[in-house]
């Protein structure tokens, strides 16, 4: 097969799927990227790990043949070739691949050969590229004409990964939404930061996408949570969810790129053994933007119950401002203990006191303005981290609103979380800073009011 391409497409493709390959795989094929071409003139680049494939078309001129074409090639080298070239136009040519006899082959290595047209007498080791049927399959060779000629080993394309068939009866789809690209990348580079390290949690290794009323993602590793949510869903929509890997979310960043294209997002369906929709989801999400195709096997598991975990917003929550708590955090964070990162936020009437205090590094204090309202009179440790993690993927000006655990529903209380039947108000008091200093506090965005993080108090 023989056709040209423009190198500038050919090698954003490559790029683009080469993100999806494992640059440090003990599986040959997967460092290869598999080349299809069809009975149209778009050209299939497609790269996978095995979790996540990325197929990017191509458009190519001057096909020597209409047949079906496919081959795979090594990434990284033909990659590092295309850059190097500075032509426009890139000649594609593969001879066809040889089917050599072996007239007595038995797949042991004895018997007369006739291999490349030499005959060779036997004893001899074992031909590893005989499947005992008498015929060796030679490996295709692909030549690269850029100015230069490289030519380059490629591998066989039955070798290759199958890769999903999106919506034919075996993988049914449903849509979900319709997103730019920008707004994907946006909402889920802020919950990225409270995904899990751990292994051990499968489940909370990437974040939970939920369709519902709204467009929501949400991240949790135990100790914090990360929500965000988009937009209002057309009444009648059906509840959807899926659970996104932390390493397609960061491949389909890098593919997608934050553009204002749409991206097409769906989800397959599965199906039992008589074709029937079981009205269970299926194993993998597809993002579609142009000429683009992302697809992610999803996560198995149950992902713990995140509302259950956020507390009820307080209709009058502290207030401060982004920019001062970093600073304020960053100015007292070198006292804090290594371990533990623990700095202590003790409420006052217009202020927060940060103080970072270890016995081997001393003590530090400042304080930060802070309209303090239900707030006020808390004493509470949060590990540092935790907080600038959230604050920063906010805006510096933005405005935060601190909301402290408060009474559970079916309680009555005032402005400032305090019961209203309570016997005595200091018991309403003592009863309202021991609740807020033990249980989770939801920092939460002015600017973007969908962007939350609950963050676990730590008892010292």
């Amino acid at each position: 097969m023989r056709f040209t391409f423009n190198r500038k497409e050919f090698l954003t493709a490559l790029t683009a799927c080469g993100n999806a390959v494992e640059k440090k795989t003990t599986i040959p094929i997967l460092n290869n990227v598999l080349l299809e071409l069809g009975p149209t003139n778009w050209l299939e680049i497609t790269g996978t790990d095995l979790e996540i494939a990325v197929r990017r078309m191509v458009p190519v001129s001057n096909r020597s043949s209409e047949e079906r074409f496919c081959i795979t090639m090594p990434l990284a080298i033909v990659s590092k070739f295309l850059t190097s070239s500075k032509v426009d136009t890139v000649t594609f040519d593969s001879p066809a691949c040889d089917l050599v006899d072996c007239t007595l082959c038995d797949g042991t290595g004895g018997g007369t050969f006739k291999h490349g047209g030499e005959d060779a007498i036997g004893p001899k080791p074992k031909c590893l590229r005989c499947d005992g049927t008498g015929k060796h399959l030679g490996q295709p060779v692909i030549n690269l004409i850029a100015g230069a000629t490289f030519q380059v080993e490629g591998m066989s394309a039955e070798n290759f990964p199958d890769i999903p068939a999106i919506g034919t009866p075996e993988f049914p789809v449903i849509r979900l939404l319709d997103i730019t690209a920008d707004a994907w990348i946006d909402m889920s580079d802020k919950v990225s930061f409270a995904i899990s390290q751990e292994e051990s949690r499968f489940t909370l290794n990437g974040f939970l996408l939920e369709i519902k009323d709204k467009v929501r993602m949400v991240a949790t590793d135990g100790h914090r949570l990360a929500l965000i949510e988009r937009g209002e869903m057309p009444e009648g929509t059906t509840p959807e969810r899926a659970l996104v890997p932390k390493r397609s979310a960061g491949i389909i960043k890098k593919v997608l790129g934050k553009s204002k294209d749409t991206v097409t997002i769906l989800l397959t369906k599965e199906v039992d053994d008589k074709g029937e929709l079981t009205g269970k989801n299926g194993n993998y999400l597809v993002f579609i933007s142009g000429a683009t195709v992302i697809i992610t096997r999803i996560m198995t598991g149950n992902f713990p119950d995140w509302e259950r975990v956020v507390p009820r917003r307080q209709p009058n929550p502290a207030r401060a401002t982004a920019k001062l708590l970093v600073q304020g955090i960053d100015a007292v964070k070198h006292c804090a203990d290594d371990r533990s990162g623990a700095i202590r936020m003790k409420f006052n009437c217009e202020a927060v006191s940060l103080v970072a205090e270890a016995v081997d590094r001393g003590k530090a204090q400042i304080d930060v303005p802070c309209r303090t309202a239900i707030a006020s009179g808390v004493e509470v440790v949060f590990n540092h981290k935790y907080m600038l993690d959230f604050l920063k993927a906010i805006d510096d000006v933005d405005i935060v609103a601190i909301h402290c655990h408060g009474e559970p529903e079916g309680v009555k209380v005032d402005d400032y979380g305090v019961p209203i039947n309570e016997d005595t108000e200091e018991k309403a008091e003592e009863r309202r800073r021991s609740r807020a200093a033990k249980g989770a506090w939801l920092f939460q965005s002015t600017a973007d009011a969908g962007f939350s993080c609950v963050i676990m108090p730590m008892r010292i």
